[in-house]
């Protein structure tokens, strides 16, 4: 087993453990997490999942900077380590009740003008 083979297998047990983010492969997994990704990190897993699709080819592997693949492995797996799941489920249940408040307040305003104008108030 290589190094890289090493970091994506860490990197999918994080991502498995930490983010319920299960898969038959690694190339599955991230293509699940790049949508928790920040734009800045994106390259990153591009990059990470190069390395994976030539790891059978040592000499296409070649081509790679394996330090600059550690390096993308190494901020992924911090940036997954920091992602905190039950927050992420609280904020977006807050996001879509937030949004549901807003477009309630806006009926109820918009029907309180209406019965004003034509004087049933």
């Amino acid at each position: 087993m290589t190094d890289i083979d090493t970091q994506t297998a860490q990197l999918s047990a994080i991502l498995d453990r930490r983010l319920a983010i299960k898969g038959p492969a690694f190339a599955d997994q991230i293509r699940r997490a790049v949508r928790l990704l920040p734009r800045h990190l994106r390259p990153q897993a591009q990059l990470v999942q190069q390395a994976v699709d030539l790891g059978g080819q040592p000499r296409a592997l070649r081509q790679l900077d394996e330090a600059r693949v550690a390096r993308a492995c190494e901020e992924l797996s911090v940036y997954f380590e920091g992602l905190d799941l039950a927050q992420m489920r609280r904020t977006r249940i807050l996001s879509v009740l937030a949004a549901i408040v807003f477009n309630l307040l806006v009926v109820f305003t918009a029907l309180v003008v209406f019965l004003r104008v034509y004087g049933y108030i």
